[in-house]
């Protein structure tokens, strides 16, 4: 089995890294500004329950091994092929994941909502004196780590709710429409479980005050209409890709196309030397089965 990404995935992939990578370093836009003494950006930093690392990992070796393990247990006996047809959800999975990556960091960036712990990370200069209510359009950041103060201006929309609404979806769609053989409620459960992750991912980023619960909202929706697009667009609503090959050859009886259709091991000799498998199809050309 060789199984390679085409060429437009691996251009996606490329510009879904660049532009991450930029909107997620470089200072692109001025971040909004802030009210004097807000008391929803007053919070303190008090780190990540689950990190940004942590959530990418997850979100890149679990549905894998989701997909590996239900089309091994579904096509025994088929050889490769499960291997193959696993993959290739897994590449639609990952195409749709960033494309939705690529959203969130534009979004970040264009928006540049201030986080919950804003006056805590950047420190603005202008807020220890100014009139309570009052709103700030420039002010420059105290805060001695420039990465922290950076990021403090990225709340709009929240990066961990929409992959791990995604990451709930997508799965929970795939094994609605492919666990044909499991019973209704195991899948129940099984979805259960996505979404309940799902959520606790969610509802964590407004605990740890990394997001307001607005933000966790828009990144839930963009999370879950990403994955219905995937779904629908790249993985056409989980139709198995048939590993069916056909090849083009000439009958030297009678001067018509011969088509040939049949497993890719089956030599192509072994057809010409059997006459009884020789069938004619209604456009006048032989159609050879194995």
């Amino acid at each position: 089995m060789n199984f390679r990404l085409p060429g437009w995935t691996k251009r996606r992939t490329y510009c879904a890294v660049v532009i991450v990578s930029v909107c997620e370093f470089v200072p692109l836009f001025r971040p909004q500004g802030f009210h004097c003494n807000d008391p929803d950006l007053s919070h303190k930093y008090i780190g990540e329950t689950i990190t940004p690392t942590e959530i990418l990992i997850a979100a890149f070796t679990i549905p894998l091994t989701i997909l590996l393990l239900n089309e091994y247990w579904g096509r025994i006996g088929s050889n490769a092929r499960w291997v193959k047809q696993a993959l290739y959800w897994y590449k639609d999975f990952i195409s749709g994941l960033l494309i939705l990556l690529t959203i969130v960091a534009i979004t970040k960036v264009l928006v540049g909502e201030p986080r919950p712990h804003f006056f805590d990370s950047c420190k603005p200069r202008e807020a220890a004196n100014c009139t309570s209510g009052a709103f700030i359009y420039h002010f420059q950041c105290l805060g001695r780590d420039v990465r922290q103060y950076q990021d403090a201006s990225k709340s709009f929309p929240s990066g961990h709710a929409a992959v791990s609404f995604y990451f709930f979806f997508y799965l929970s769609w795939y094994i609605q429409k492919n666990l044909k053989s499991v019973q209704p409620i195991v899948l129940l459960w099984m979805q259960t479980a996505l979404f309940l992750t799902a959520c606790f991912v969610a509802l964590s980023r407004i605990t740890d005050h990394r997001h307001h619960w607005w933000d966790v909202l828009f990144g839930s929706v963009l999370g879950c209409a990403m994955a219905v697009c995937s779904a629908l667009t790249f993985s056409k609503n989980f139709k198995s890709h048939e590993c069916e090959v056909t090849t083009h050859s000439f009958d030297n009886r009678g001067g018509r196309p011969l088509t040939f259709l049949g497993n890719e091991n089956h030599p192509v000799q072994w057809f010409l030397n059997k006459n009884n498998g020789f069938t004619d199809g209604n456009d006048g050309s032989h159609i050879i089965t194995p």
